[in-house]
């Protein structure tokens, strides 16, 4: 969302991108029970809320603002935990995509004035009521403003899912190092984890 407006200045978008981030990770560690208990995938829905509140704060949006956007961002996705289960399927290398996607939309509906409902995230068929059993609110408060949990994770420097960086990046090194005709074959060893 960001480089499509020249305007937005460094302060303003990491501003956005700060909270946005500190986002993701409180409701990750907030639910009652794990997602996965409920059967979803939780990367991709709690992306999805945290990056439409940062796509909104980016767009300068009120508390209001933020509040649809994250609404309007619940409504474009749901991300089972099926994904992890089918190894033939190329979802899972693309399905922050869809939540990335779902996020701009819904802060540009909400900059134009589309209305969600008001509690998206603790209301009683909300966000934790239904990804996570309801939430464990000292989790999602706690240091509220002084501690940015998103600065305790790694960095992702590929859109995709980090079980496949490592072949991601092993294919760009080979193609820095030989000319693919010269290649025949290409076999390449999966961790389980990759298999499901």
């Amino acid at each position: 969302m960001a480089d499509a407006d020249p305007t937005i200045e460094g302060a303003r978008f990491l501003t956005a991108m700060t909270a946005g981030s500190d986002l993701a990770c409180r409701p990750s560690l907030a639910p009652a029970r794990a997602y996965e208990e409920g059967g979803w995938y939780p990367p991709a829905p709690v992306g999805l809320i945290a990056a439409a509140a940062a796509c909104a704060k980016l767009l300068r949006l009120g508390a209001d603002g933020i509040r649809h956007a994250m609404g309007l961002a619940m409504l474009q996705g749901s991300f089972p935990g099926e994904i992890k289960y089918d190894a033939a399927s190329p979802l899972r290398g693309v399905r922050e995509a869809f939540a990335a996607r779902g996020a701009v939309e819904a802060a540009l509906l909400a900059q134009a004035g589309a209305r969600a409902f008001a509690a998206p995230l603790e209301g009683r068929a909300g966000f934790f009521a239904i990804y996570g059993g309801g939430a464990a609110r000292d989790s999602l408060t706690a240091d509220l403003g002084a501690r940015f949990l998103g600065n305790e994770v790694s960095f992702k420097p590929l859109p995709c899912c980090r079980g496949t960086h490592a072949y991601i990046e092993a294919a760009i090194a080979l193609c820095e190092r030989c000319d693919w005709r010269e290649i025949k074959t290409i076999t390449a060893q999966i961790s389980p984890i990759q298999e499901c």
